[in-house]
């Protein structure tokens, strides 16, 4: 049977515009009380789910959780062995922010077992970076990719996000071929939504138009795809 995990970490240095996730924007992060509130929704899932195991994936999606201390990833990782096991080789990934990525970090957590790292690039153009709210630049994604590649993470995958208004199927495209160049082994690219509850939401009710015309966003989806 296969069995996945998914590891919440709600945490973030700051909210981006266009996020409707479960996150909480804090100077000071409690994260061993996280860890330990996630090690015990772990004993209490178990008797539900442990027939399930043992797990073959492990994502530590959020929020950023590449905040969070690698040891304590590690701690995380040792209680779901415990309550639920692992496949030999499984697929852990924690999601990280370009700009957060360095050789140091990417090693401390290839130390504690991640072997995948998926990196919010979202585009290769620093205007639109900057109009998504991002905080790193393009040339982060390559330094990112380079120090997950000499720390051993051997998968990398590039989350990209297209449709913006103004932006155009070239410049689409352009985004996912820097991606591609960079060899990663997954490349998610995924239409602009704009979400009612976020920054984008408001501006979108105020009338300011965010996304690309109908006909241009289907031609993304279809040349991207």
């Amino acid at each position: 049977m296969s069995f996945g995990i998914y590891v919440h970490y709600p945490y973030c240095a700051r909210l981006c515009p266009y996020c409707d996730f479960n996150v909480a924007v804090r100077a000071a992060v409690p994260q061993a009380r996280y860890r330990d509130a996630v090690l015990s929704e772990l004993q209490v899932r178990a008797t539900e789910f442990r027939a399930c195991g043992p797990a073959r994936t492990v994502y530590f999606g959020g929020g950023t959780p590449g905040m969070w201390p690698a040891q304590y990833i590690g701690d995380v990782l040792d209680g779901i062995r415990a309550e639920f096991g692992l496949v030999e080789n499984a697929e852990i990934t924690v999601e990280f922010n370009p700009e957060d990525g360095t050789t140091e970090a990417f090693s401390g957590l290839a130390r504690v077992g991640v072997n995948r790292i998926s990196l919010g690039a979202q585009s290769f153009n620093d205007t639109n970076l900057k109009f998504f709210g991002r905080q790193h630049r393009a040339a982060d994604i390559t330094r990112a990719v380079s120090d997950a590649r000499a720390a051993g993470i051997r998968n990398l995958s590039l989350d990209l996000i297209h449709g913006l208004d103004g932006q155009g199927l070239a410049q689409a495209l352009g985004d996912l071929r820097c991606a591609m160049e960079l060899e990663p082994e997954h490349i998610s690219t995924y239409q602009l939504t704009i979400e009612d509850r976020t920054a984008f939401g408001a501006r979108a009710r105020r009338g300011e138009v965010l996304l690309g015309d109908e006909p241009i966003l289907l031609n993304m989806f279809t040349e991207t795809y």
